[in-house]
């Protein structure tokens, strides 16, 4: 049997690199199924990624039949408006052949590399690789294959009704569709070919349906013009208007079986194990779609993507509610304990570039994230912004309020949160994040996507952070250079790794700036020369 190729087609979908973090749930295939899922994790607020060959298995039928809705509309067509509608809910979409997938690692991330060498990472998978049809070597067959010549009477069987129809049969199996398909015409003959002898109750039911069978092995369908008009058997011509021929189910299951997934058989072949919901016996791996259902159709495949995704998130939900109540307690903790090892920690000096850029602007709402001793909320406020300061820290928090009162200083809301769960209230002028680091775990990129969705239209989000370890802190002197006193590597971000934790959509924003910058810090606990990233976004009205 020959495998269906894969060819290209107007999907292909490049985009600029990603960006290195963890995504939440990458999904390996963006067919029907995969971009259901997508679509349902994407409006759930989760960092999607989408990985996609472009080849997709019904791209050669020129219409879809039976998906609600959508009936005689194009699956190409349907596959633009899926990936539309992923995108506009913050989804990401790249054209890539995944070379395989490593299992968690101790970070529970899986790694996912591409077939040009490129990889990404995420806590949860979503398998919907589909998979591809074999069809028989018969000549003139596969050219037609998805036209008059298909292979599901549910998808096709009302278009072909009351004409004469072709059941090719390559397995047991095609006695099933030629019985099938008697519902549609009148006039279906059965041509056996591998088919194996037919029992008696078989052959006596189709006699009294009118089947005709023909038992030679098929040599040949024929195209005259742009139509199928015949099938040749032991050398004779038997006129037909459309074809009916079961291909080989082959899931496209091979990174499954890579990572030790259970299987089971099934009247189809066998197949990914899958609980209901598509949950498999690895944890963090989904499956949904062709591949673990073979013989789905378009809407069934949707669904059942959705069905996933949804279980997916909810068993993510409940990690994310566990591993937060772990770390906030202990993130609190922590920074009570160090403000607690001097009256200040820090200078009191507004933040130079976050002055430079603020005194640009006229004023309006602003969000100070990780506001500490809040000397960049004083100072936005005594300029006539109203401010929303934000700390875990309560110790930090009390010593922002008592020089504000001690300046006379009103207008700013102290909240005491943790930004790694917290969601900003309403929308904003000026979101500023200022040196977002922290010697426990915490969550930057998905606290600055976060507050991005919290820039009002015309507004800014300004980040500055370190380029490298802050001369005489804690991280420079930690036995162990570039620890976090955990034994984790603490990473500095670039700018351009900044922005693209933001996950600005294409259109809407500008990139005003996005650098390094050095420095001669003298105030606060670090000294010396400093280099810091810089950024900063504006949304468009």
């Amino acid at each position: 049997m020959q495998a269906w190729g894969m060819e290209s087609t107007s999907l292909e979908h490049h985009a600029t690199a990603l960006p290195i973090t963890p995504w939440d749930v990458i999904v390996v295939g963006g067919g029907a199924a995969g971009l259901s899922g997508a679509l349902t994790l994407a409006r759930a607020q989760r960092r999607v990624l989408v990985l996609d060959n472009a080849a997709p298995r019904n791209r050669f039928a020129p219409h879809m039949h039976g998906v609600l809705g959508h009936e005689g509309l194009s699956p190409l067509d349907l596959l633009v408006k899926g990936r539309a509608e992923v995108e506009s809910f913050g989804g990401t979409i790249r054209t890539a052949e995944v070379a395989s997938i490593a299992p968690r690692d101790s970070a529970g991330l899986f790694t996912l590399a591409a077939a040009d060498g490129e990889t990404v990472r995420a806590r949860a998978v979503l398998m919907t690789t589909g998979l591809v049809d074999e069809l028989p070597e018969i000549p003139g067959l596969r050219e037609r294959w998805g036209r008059d010549v298909f292979g599901c009477p549910y998808c096709h069987g009302a278009e072909v009704a009351g004409q004469r129809i072709a059941v090719i049969a390559t397995s047991a199996f095609g006695v099933h569709h030629a019985q099938l398909l008697r519902q549609w015409s009148e006039h279906v003959t059965f041509f056996a070919h591998l088919a194996g002898e037919l029992e008696a109750a078989t052959e006596a039911g189709f006699e009294a349906r009118g089947v005709a069978v023909v038992s030679d092995a098929v040599e040949q369908v024929v195209t005259e013009g742009d139509a199928v008009r015949a099938v040749i058997a032991g050398g004779h011509r038997y006129e037909v208007d459309a074809v009916v021929s079961g291909a080989t189910f082959r899931p496209r299951d091979d990174m499954l079986r890579s990572l030790g997934v259970e299987f089971v058989d099934g009247p189809m072949g066998f197949s990914v194990a899958a609980a209901p919901g598509g949950k498999t016996s690895v944890p963090g791996l989904y499956a949904a779609g062709n591949v673990v259902n073979l013989g789905a159709s378009v809407p069934i495949v949707m669904g059942e993507a959705t069905m996933a995704a949804a279980l997916l998130n909810a068993e993510m939900v409940q990690a994310d509610f566990a591993l937060a109540v772990e770390q906030s307690g202990a993130t609190a903790a922590h920074w009570d304990e160090r403000y607690a090892e001097a009256d200040h920690i820090w200078s009191g000096q507004v933040n130079r570039v976050l002055a430079t850029e603020a005194a640009l602007l006229s004023p309006g709402r602003a969000l100070d994230l990780g506001c500490g001793e809040g000397a960049d909320a004083l100072w936005l406020a005594a300029r006539g912004w109203e401010v929303t300061a934000v700390d875990v820290s309560e110790t930090a928090l009390q010593r922002g309020r008592d020089e504000a009162a001690q300046q006379g200083v009103s207008g700013i809301t102290w909240i005491r949160a943790d930004l790694a769960t917290w969601t900003p209230p309403g929308q904003f002028d000026l979101v500023s994040a200022q040196f977002l680091h922290s010697r426990v775990a915490f969550p930057r990129e998905a606290v600055l996507a976060r507050a991005a969705k919290a820039v009002a239209p015309g507004g800014r989000m300004l980040i500055v952070g370190h380029a490298a370890p802050p001369p005489g802190s804690h991280l420079e002197q930690h036995a162990g250079h570039g620890e976090n006193g955990h034994g984790e590597k603490v990473h500095f971000p670039t700018a351009e790794e900044d922005v693209a934790a933001l996950g600005l959509p294409a259109l809407g924003w500008v990139v005003e700036y996005a650098e390094t910058r050095s420095r001669i810090a003298s105030g606060g606990p670090h000294h010396g020369e400093m280099t810091d990233t810089v950024v900063l976004v504006r949304r468009l009205d």
